[in-house]
Formats: C-alpha cells, structure tokens, sequence
C-alpha cells in the first residue's frame, strides 16, 4: 500500500501552487518527514500534470532493451533519477537507481 495516496498528494501540491505555504511549512503542517517528497511531486505535477501523482494499479514489466535505455540515458545524459523517470513514465525514481 502506498504511503500516500493520490488524492492527498494532488491536495498538497495544490496548496504550494496557490501560495498556501514553501516546502518546509506544507511539509510540516501536512505531516510529511521534511519537504523532499513535496518538492518531487510538484515537479513531477508541473511536468506531466495530476496523472503523474497517480499511482499505478497493477505492476507492470519492462523489456531488457527499455532497462537499458534508461540505464545508458541516466549514465549518459547527467539527469537526475526524478528526471530520467519522468522521461520514462516510471512510476518511482527508486526503478532508475
């Protein structure tokens, strides 16, 4: 089970977008462990919109040429993990590291 769900997440971001608060005080008001998670998904929001804080519904497979785009990608292009999954529509940076 996730740690946060979709709809917390989109609200979140919601209020930084309109002012509510920086980083750290959303963070903090909301519960969060410091401002990271918020900060990845209100870039990853203002990337690829609402679906990009969605998570996935089943697992899905991926072919050992896409893994190794990817890993050529990241190794070559000086990207970070976020940016290189966002580039890839992964579901978490944590499948480029």
């Amino acid at each position: 089970m996730a740690k946060y769900d979709d709809e917390f997440k989109l609200r979140i971001v919601k209020a930084y977008l309109s002012g509510e608060g920086g980083y750290r005080r959303l963070a903090k008001e909301w519960g969060l462990p410091d401002s990271k998670p918020l900060r990845n998904w209100v870039r990853i929001y203002n990337t690829v919109g609402e679906k990009g804080l969605e998570r996935r519904k089943t697992s899905k497979s991926y072919s050992g040429k896409f893994k190794l785009d990817v890993i050529h990608y990241y190794q070559t292009s000086g990207e970070s993990y976020l940016d290189v999954a966002i580039k890839y529509n992964l579901s978490n940076p944590g499948i480029v590291k």
